[in-house]
This record gives structure tokens, sequence and C-alpha cells, in this order.
């Protein structure tokens, strides 16, 4: 959660909200808990509606009515949100911006209206927000006047293909932009079939909102590039451009996508409350922004790129492909998770993302690799070299005993990481660059293929050299 996130330590107390809104008290169950008498069912959706009027009344000074059937907004989750953008805003000079001078853009304000409303109490920001949704207008505007902030925010309804082109005033500057896109491509999707893996922990809270405002064609991904696609004919008229997104998986072609067209500065970051976790995405056509956080506190370079050649493969398309496919089989092998974003007949871009170490410690992982296999053989000769069933009982044991001792150390030998790397392979006929020890051609060669690995994000900073090295180790062993 964001430090400066008014719930990081002030745990709502429902039961005194209760006593400020009494429509809560009905809602309210026994609490398990020795800190609080009572508590929620997080899954029932008039419960939420509820909680989340009474939190914005009792904190905030903000009397809001959220329609049945519309979404209702996580309060933690669109207050971190909120100083994520105050925080891209104070890079300038490390002050927060406040007042009428700050001019929002708000993409699909909903019912709610909440991050106008938010941004207003809290920061006496200007919003200019959009909505689809002729009853979302409407309730949005009795929320504004609810607050008497018509002044500070003005609502326009909008065509179901309009973001910001359209929709922003001619000769306007704006400092941000910020949505909450519908995460979901299609029902199926949405009510569960092929959203959630199965390692993630079953949600303790129901989805709310109706089918517009979480299902869009594309889902959260194609929304936040016709985003970008404004953004390119926008420029600098927008400061900041960002967007949350519902999935991890989410961020990198968009950034792929981001880098492509050369956008200067590009930023992300996590959002978490309690167990929920969301993602946001930032870009801005502003240089001196990218030189600000280049230089800012605790900045550091960023390592070089590191190009290997693979002149064992044919500098041909089809070369080309072959070496992907072996590249992408290794990758396999460490369990690293990759996709495609570019593809040519001479050239391909692949954004991986590796969260546990695989990739050293290669002899020592050999080695115990071959002693679970002589193992292995030895519990298959005792027990094809005995008419006497309960003879081998003990040996047995004792064997499964040492593989399980042997699975446990190569168990700990991969350890926990966060990177990841942009991944080209493509055809070229000089290897430019530091070149890897498999790369012969130096200077002048026929067309070949080549790999360039550039680190994007995360505190393994060394990962790319390291994946080399992998790769090169690999090729010699075969």
């Amino acid at each position: 959660m964001h430090p400066r996130n008014y719930y990081k330590d002030n745990k709502p107390d429902f039961g005194k909200l209760a006593e400020t809104r009494p429509s809560l008290k009905p809602f309210l169950l026994p609490s398990p808990s020795t800190t609080h008498t009572y508590t929620l069912d997080f899954s029932d959706q008039d419960a939420l509606r509820e909680l989340t009027c009474a939190l914005l009344e009792c904190d905030f000074g903000l009397r809001v009515e959220l329609p049945v059937g519309k979404l209702i907004p996580t309060l933690t989750l669109r207050l971190n949100y909120i100083h994520w953008v105050e925080d891209l805003l104070s890079c300038t000079n490390g002050n927060i911006p406040t007042g009428d001078s700050v001019l929002g853009v708000d993409i699909g304000t909903g019912a709610s209206c909440i991050y106008p409303l938010l941004g207003s109490k809290l920061n006496g920001w200007r919003f200019l927000a959009t909505e689809i949704d002729k009853d979302s207008v409407t309730c949005a505007l009795s929320n504004i006047q609810r607050n008497s902030m018509d002044t500070k925010i003005k609502v326009v309804q909008v065509s179901m293909e309009t973001l910001l082109l359209g929709a922003l005033e001619d000769q306007q500057q704006y400092h941000f932009c910020v949505c909450n896109p519908p995460f979901f491509g299609d029902g199926e999707e949405r009510y569960g079939g092929v959203a959630r893996s199965g390692s993630r922990p079953v949600p303790s809270t129901v989805n709310t909102g109706n089918e517009y405002e979480t299902i869009t064609a594309g889902g959260e991904v194609e929304f936040v590039q016709r985003i970008i696609r404004d953004s390119l004919k926008l420029g600098t008229m927008v400061r900041w451009y960002t967007s949350m997104l519902g999935k991890k998986s989410s961020l990198s072609p968009l950034k792929a996508e981001l880098k492509k067209l050369e956008v200067p500065v590009i930023v992300t970051t996590e959002l978490v409350q309690g167990r929920t976790r969301r993602w946001a995405l930032g870009w801005s056509f502003d240089h001196s922004l990218k030189h600000k956080q280049d230089s800012g506190q605790g900045a550091r370079k960023r390592p070089h790129p590191q190009e290997m050649a693979l002149p064992s493969f044919p500098g041909t398309p089809e070369g080309l492909s072959e070496a992907v496919c072996w590249v992408q089989a290794r990758f396999k092998e460490l369990q690293m998770e990759c996709s495609v974003v570019v593809q040519t007949s001479s050239c391909v871009e692949l954004i991986c993302s590796a969260t546990k170490n695989t990739w050293l410690n290669q002899r020592r992982k050999r080695r115990l690799l071959q002693q679970l296999e002589r193992l292995k053989q030895q519990q298959q000769q005792q027990q094809s070299s005995t008419d006497l069933p309960d003879a081998p009982i003990q040996d047995g044991q004792d064997n499964l005993a040492q593989r399980q001792k042997l699975m446990d150390e190569l168990t700990s030998l991969h350890t926990p990481c966060h990177a990841e790397f942009l991944w080209t392979t493509a055809l070229q006929e000089r290897a430019a660059g530091p070149v890897a020890k498999k790369g012969a051609c130096l200077g002048a060669c026929p067309l070949g293929v080549v790999m360039r690995g550039e680190w994007l994000e995360g505190e393994d900073r060394d990962i790319v050299h390291q994946i080399v090295q992998y790769l090169n180790n690999s090729m010699d062993v075969q």
C-alpha cells in the first residue's frame, strides 16, 4: 500500500462507521478478530456499496451515492492510484502540485466519479471526466453537485469510440489522464473461465459493475493501445498518460509497444492493497521528465545490452525461425514466461520475465541430477535382483530419503528473483557491439543470426549477462 494511503495505518472500524451511517448496521457480522467487534461479508455487493459510501463520508467528507448495478470502487486501490499520480507530478521539483492550476482527465469516470472527487478533495485539482453511459453521467453529476464541486469537475458524455481525441479541449494543457479500463475481453474471462490460474487464491470479494464497465473487445490491452494511439497524436498536450491494469501479463505487450514507438518516458508501478494487486502504466512525450527520472535520487545506470552470434544457424528466415525455437526452448527450461511482441521475416522480439533464478549453479545441478539418476538405477536393480519382495524395504526407504534430500537441494538452488528483459533474435550482416565468445563475426561477415538481450526492470540487473553465459554453455553442451 502506498505510504500516503490513509488506510495504511488506519484500518476501518465497522462498528464506529455504522454509528455515523446507520444504513451500514444491517450488514455488520460478528468478527473473530480481537481488534474489532464487527466485520462484513465482502462478497455482498450491498454491503460493499454501503461500506464505500460510509468510508468516503467519514474519512474524506464526501457524500456519494452508488446506484445498484454500477461499479463499486475499491477505495484503497483508487487512493493508491491517485498517490502514484501525485508522485509522477512531483518528479519535477519534489513537491505535489495542488490547486486549480492542475487539470486532469478521467477516462470513463463511472457513476461514482471517484477519481475526480478524490483528486479534488485531496489536492484541489480540476478534472475533465468522460463517460459513455447516460445514467452514469447523471449519477456522476449528482455526486459532484452533492459535494459542491461543480467548478472543479466537468463531466461530458462521449461515444463508445471516444477516449481522448474528440474529448479534450483544443489549446488546453492537461497534467495527466487516469483510466480504469474494462479488464476482460469477454464474458467467459470475466466470470472466471480463463482469467485466474489454479495457483491463485479464490477472491474474497465479488466482481461489481455491469458488462460495459468490465468487458471490452480485446480486453484491457486493446483498450490501452487505443489510448496509446490517441497519445501519439496529442503528444505533450497531456503531460502524463496513465492507466490501471488488472493483469500483470498486460504490462509486457504494452511496454513493448511504447518502446517500439520510441516513447521517451515509460514508467510502471504495482498497486498493492491487502490480497489484491493491480498494476499501472504511465508514459510521457516530455523528454525533460526522462532526465528527471534518470537523475533522481537512487537512480542507477542501466546495464549495457548483451549480444551473441549464433553461427550454427544459417542466415536465412528458416535459420532465424530455428534459432527462435531453440532459445524459446532454453527459456522454457529456465521456467521463464515469454511472449512474442514483434515477429517479421528478419526479426523476432520476446518479452521475458523470471520469478526465480534457475540458470545459475548449472554444474552443481548436473552433479545432483547425476546422483539422482544413479540412485534411481540402484533402486531398479534392487527391485529386479531379488525374489523376496520384503527384503529390500529398508534399502528402498534409504534410497527414497536420499533422493528427497537431493531434490530439496536442487529446489534450494532456485532462488527467488524478479527481472524482465527484451530478447531480440535477428538476421544481420554485422554483429555490432560487445559479442559473446560464440560470435566469430566481429567485422564484416555474411548474413547470420544474432541475439541481443536488454534488461528492462527488476532487482536482478545482471540477468542478461547471466543468460548469455547460460546460452553459450548450452551451445557447448550441444
